[in-house]
């Protein structure tokens, strides 16, 4: 019985190796997957990867920075579906027929968004009182998201450091190599070596 043949030949060039496509984050939608690889490519330009080494820097780099981005934004619609609890929350107790005001709040009715700024201006308070409380109502988890977010920050400073490092080793390297004499250079087996002293 004759082995299977494979229909198309596998890629093995470098070149092909680093410019196909790398994994995209799971669930992304259609819009998202635009976004994801705009970032990849506005990283990519500012890295300006040299080899595959970098290239895998690069996709690191935007995953992570994927990954904050998208911390932030739950923690911002956390904290919009809160903000109708802790607005509910401050006018309790000042505001007659608050159920009613309530329920033409979540129409979004335009007189009920007008009573509602109103109220919040005649005791004084703002946005940023609301979304104070939002956040007091909300606790443990935005705290929870806040340092997973400083955690990916560390982790995307750690990488932009060892990328720095590698830069620099790799232009020591080419320092030395222009350094050395003509004869310490062996093309025997076609390409230029830095022989070990």
């Amino acid at each position: 019985m004759p082995l299977p043949t494979r229909k198309s030949t596998l890629s093995t060039s470098l070149n092909e190796m680093i410019e196909g496509p790398f994994s995209l984050p799971p669930g992304l939608g259609k819009e998202e997957k635009k976004k994801f690889i705009a970032l990849r490519e506005k990283i990519s330009s500012a890295v300006g990867p040299q080899d595959f080494i970098e290239t895998i820097f690069v996709e690191e780099l935007t995953h992570l920075l994927w990954q904050i981005h998208e911390l932030r934004d739950r923690i911002e619609s956390l904290v919009n579906n809160a903000r109708e609890e802790g607005l509910i929350a401050l006018l309790n107790g000042r505001c007659e027929n608050l159920a009613e005001l309530v329920a033409a709040f979540r129409r979004r009715d335009s007189d009920a968004i007008k009573t509602v700024n109103q109220k919040l201006d005649e005791f004084d308070l703002t946005q940023f009182d609301v979304d104070t409380h939002a956040r007091q109502m909300l606790g443990r988890d935005i705290l929870i998201l806040e340092q997973t977010i400083e955690a990916k920050r560390d982790q995307f400073e750690r990488y932009v450091q060892s990328y720095e490092k590698r830069r620099l080793i790799v232009a020591e390297r080419l320092r030395r190599l222009a350094e050395i004499e003509p004869k310490e250079i062996s093309a025997s087996t076609g390409e230029a070596q830095l022989i070990e002293a």
